[in-house]
């Protein structure tokens, strides 16, 4: 999904910076998601320049490996038993920690509930044409970090 992101898919709204998330499992299950302003400005300052372009074009003729490696060197500073995988998982612990329910979850990480079927393929709609389905994960994705930021603060000794 990095890869086929594009530097326009981040954008600034009236509620706050979100992302749109292309190359998805399916092209029916395109997803937006709201991003905290520090990790918008983070994102920003590494993206290429140039508009319109992939995320990580100026990475390079990067694999599947190569991201792995690299966002696994970050996530191991937290927690040295963790995967970038692992943090997908991590994240929907968070959410059921904070009582954020599974069609929320649904919204953010892109899960199905198992059932399949066309009832599922819109679930994680992109949400732009929806001010209440972002409003909505906008208030997850604030609550969720909540007391986790102070044991980050202080794994990473600040």
């Amino acid at each position: 999904e990095v890869r086929n992101t594009l530097t326009s898919d981040l954008k600034e709204t009236e509620a706050g910076w979100q992302l749109y998330l292309r190359g998805s499992k399916t092209t029916s299950r395109p997803r937006t998601i709201p991003l905290a302003e520090p990790a918008a400005v983070f994102i920003r300052r590494w993206m290429p320049v140039e508009q319109d372009v992939s995320l990580l074009a100026e990475a390079g003729d990067i694999t599947d490996g190569a991201i792995d490696v690299q966002l696994s060197k970050v996530i191991k500073r937290i927690n040295t038993k963790a995967t970038p995988y692992s943090l997908r998982h991590g994240c929907r612990n968070l959410a059921i920690a904070t009582k954020i329910g599974p069609d929320v979850q649904q919204l953010l990480l892109g899960w199905t509930t198992g059932n399949g079927g066309d009832a599922q393929k819109r679930y994680a709609a992109a949400g732009e044409a929806n001010e209440d389905q972002m409003a909505v994960k906008r208030e997850a994705m604030e609550r969720m970090p909540g007391r986790s930021i102070s044991v980050l603060d202080a794994r990473l000794g600040r």
